[in-house]
């Protein structure tokens, strides 16, 4: 029985160790082969489909042509849109005399305009339009709008969207809005009136208004630009009305004011160059405008009308007159240079501190009644380095280089630990005045170690010199 079972085992494996081997890895190979097979089959689901009706996968929102057929016209409009949804434009569209492109009559209104133009012609009316109709929540984008006879886009209503438009050479204004509308990356060019005619609410981001006949942007109330640039218009950059804030700016080459607003503004990180007319900044009441630079302007370099303003580490240079402001406000930290006129200029109960003045055509810091002015730098100038009238506090200032150091014309002032130096006259002042003792020191002489100098030639805190 051992003999056979052992033969039997002979039999069935084959002699030639080689074969043995080709044996194994033949064997092994179709295990494998059947688990990927067992595990393909597995993971397969049923080829037959589910019972009930087939749905589409969800995707991108529907969206209707703009045509004939869709948005048929009426009297007054080439197209009409009525119904809320997206909408695009399929091609350029040519305008026709006495109608609008597009009028929309419905709310939140998706309008998708390709890349294609809405171009008007001689006598026609608005490119894209709500007719007056109060409709909200409008999204419009992405193509040009031209040549109009009235508006670029005239939108009531409220809640509107406006996105990498162009709008240029169009008979009125290239929009113009009521309320609460936002716009990006849009351009106004060469429209007859108003670039962007805002109305209140108006949000700008990375918009563009050149080459207007009126304004490049006009707003109501409530304005809030970033990053925006108004250029060569035919009358103010910007132009709005009260409570507006702009940051990073820039107003060049218009030919009035480069930014005004009336009060309750906000100017933050501005460039207003070059107008040909007018003030660079030009503000009323309540206004405050930090880190602005100003310059090559005909008149102000930034001038506040009203009271109660503050104008911090901003920078004048070149302009017909520096920084000016009215009763109760301040400058802080800033510097008016070179300008033909005076540098800085201050009304009633104004502060003047740590600001430098120099190289200015007249005085370099003129100071009306009850200011204080202190710790500032005035030299080189063509008038007095500070000049006062009556009541003022004129303190800790360093004057060097002007006809007059100090110059105090009025009464009633305190004049303290000022220095002028290499003036023609350190200090011009009339009688009635408070003047802390004016002194010349002695000069020292060399200090090598923790000792030396016998003093200024007063122990008086109040002490003035003259050197």
């Amino acid at each position: 029985m051992d003999r056979i079972d052992h033969a039997a085992d002979q039999h069935q494996l084959p002699h030639n160790p080689s074969q043995h081997r080709r044996a194994l890895l033949t064997g092994i190979g179709g295990l494998a082969a059947g688990a990927i097979i067992t595990a393909r089959t597995a993971r397969a689901g049923p080829l037959d489909p589910p019972a009930g009706p087939v749905t589409s996968t969800p995707g991108p929102e529907p969206r209707t042509p703009v045509n004939s057929t869709n948005t048929p016209g009426d009297a007054n409009s080439l197209f009409v849109i009525t119904q809320p949804g997206s909408y695009y434009l399929p091609r350029n569209v040519a305008g026709v005399s006495g109608k609008h492109g597009i009028k929309i009559l419905a709310n939140h209104v998706t309008l998708d305009l390709t890349g294609f133009a809405l171009s008007g012609v001689a006598g026609s009316l608005s490119g894209i339009t709500t007719d007056g109709n109060f409709v909200r929540g409008l999204d419009i984008r992405n193509g040009d709008i031209n040549s109009w006879g009235a508006n670029g886009i005239t939108l009531s209503g409220f809640g509107h969207a406006l996105d990498h438009l162009r709008l240029f050479n169009n008979g009125n204004h290239g929009l113009a809005a009521v309320l609460d509308t936002h716009l990006q990356s849009c351009t106004a060019l060469s429209n007859t009136v108003n670039g962007f005619d805002g109305g209140n609410n108006a949000k700008f981001e990375n918009c563009r208004a050149s080459s207007n006949g009126n304004n490049g942007f006009h707003c109501g109330d409530g304005v809030w630009a970033d990053s925006c640039l108004a250029s060569g218009n035919g009358n103010m950059g910007f132009d709005c009305e009260v409570n507006a804030s702009f940051f990073r700016c820039t107003a060049k080459a218009n030919q009035s004011v480069g930014l005004r607003c009336l009060y309750n503004a906000v100017i933050d990180s501005c460039h207003a160059m070059d107008s040909v007319q007018s003030s660079g900044i030009s503000l009323g009441s309540a206004c405050s405008v930090t880190n602005c630079v100003a310059s090559n302007n005909r008149d102000q370099g930034i001038r506040s009308f009203g009271v109660s303003c503050t104008v911090s580490n901003c920078a004048v240079n070149a302009c017909a007159y520096g920084i000016s402001v009215g009763s109760g406000s301040v400058v802080i930290g800033s510097t008016a240079t070179d300008c033909v006129e005076r540098g800085i200029t201050v009304d009633d109960g104004a502060v003047v501190e740590a600001c430098t003045a120099r190289g200015n055509g007249s005085s370099g810091i003129l100071a009306s009644s009850n200011c204080t002015v202190r710790a500032n730098n005035s030299t080189n100038n063509g008038g007095p380095g500070i000049s006062a009238s009556f009541g003022n506090r004129i303190e800790a200032n360093n004057c060097l280089n002007n006809p007059v150091g100090i110059s105090v014309t009025g009464i009633v002032n305190i004049v303290l630990g000022n220095t002028c130096r290499a003036n023609t006259t350190n200090f011009s002042i009339v009688a009635s005045n408070r003047v802390g003792p004016i002194v010349v020191p002695p000069l020292s002489g060399a200090i090598n170690g923790n000792s030396g100098a016998a003093g200024l030639g007063s122990t008086d805190p109040w002490a003035n010199f003259a050197f």
